[in-house]
């Protein structure tokens, strides 16, 4: 395993005689997240409602919006395709730069 995440994992191998790298999703990783982010839901919800104007204090704070802000950027990580079109847009972006920036090469299934 070249390099790891919570939610992935970097395989190296081969293809067509080059090294290359494989990113794969760990199964049930998107049930657990939300497993993980409704438990978070429910500590916001009992935050809030703390007595003696505790809870009131919190909800100045917005922590259930922190949650949902959370999940709504956490989403997206899960969804390698968008770390693909990353990858193509600064390759593009970079193609013709006088620096010597390279990014990796995506390979299409």
């Amino acid at each position: 395993i070249k390099s790891s995440s919570s939610s992935e994992n970097a395989i190296e191998g081969t293809e067509q005689y080059r090294d290359v790298a494989i990113k794969v999703v760990h199964p049930n990783v998107r049930s657990g997240i939300e497993d993980d982010v409704n438990i978070l839901r429910a500590i916001a919800k009992i935050l809030e409602s703390l007595p003696y104007g505790y809870g009131e204090k919190l909800k100045w704070n917005n922590v259930k919006g922190m949650v949902e802000e959370f999940s709504n950027m956490l989403k997206p990580q899960l969804d390698l395709r968008n770390e693909a079109n990353n990858i193509q847009r600064f390759n593009e972006n970079f193609s013709n730069s006088k620096y010597d920036v390279t990014f990796p090469e995506l390979i299409s299934e």
